[in-house]
């Protein structure tokens, strides 16, 4: 498997990338993507889906800017029609 990807890198003339850092990537964007925990974890080989959550979930810049809260939306009253 690694002579492939180390190929396909090459071919597509990426800096190699690791069969570990793959799975963590899987795994992140896999549970980014609302994939529930229990499954992701399963899928990676991980007996705990607390191994899973504390290793592998990244939270994106996109995920940060997402939720981001605006002051004003918390102190300026809601119109309800």
């Amino acid at each position: 498997m690694r002579r492939y990807l180390v190929a396909f890198c090459t071919q597509a003339e990426w800096r190699e990338v690791t069969m570990h850092r793959l799975r963590h990537t899987y795994a992140s964007l896999k549970l980014r993507r609302g994939g529930p925990l229990e499954v992701v974890s399963k899928k990676v080989g991980h007996s705990r889906p607390s191994f899973t959550a504390d290793v592998y979930r990244t939270v994106y810049q996109s995920e940060h800017e997402e939720w981001a809260v605006n002051l004003s939306d918390l102190v300026r009253p809601r119109v309800v029609n």
